[in-house]
């Protein structure tokens, strides 16, 4: 079955669409947080650079996920058409 967005969208309830698309996003929301808070535990407990180590962590991650999100974004706006 190979259903267009827009067909989705006109065919299926608000609450199927939310639970079909807004729970996995929301997973995926919370392992990506979950995994920023085990990185940081890991690099503040590097012996005489772990200062060094969150700092290098806090410039480059949000930069890397403006880079991806931006990329997503547009991949995903190409792909719904």
């Amino acid at each position: 079955m190979n259903t267009t967005t827009e067909e989705l969208l006109e065919k299926i309830s608000i609450r199927k669409l939310v639970l079909r698309w807004g729970i996995p996003a929301m997973f995926g929301q919370f392992f990506n947080l979950l995994y920023s808070i085990v990185d940081r535990n890991f690099a503040a407990r590097i012996p005489g650079t772990g200062e060094m180590a969150l700092a290098a962590i806090g410039v480059c991650a949000p930069a890397f996920a403006y880079m991806a999100g931006v990329g997503g974004a547009s991949c995903m706006s190409i792909s719904l058409g």
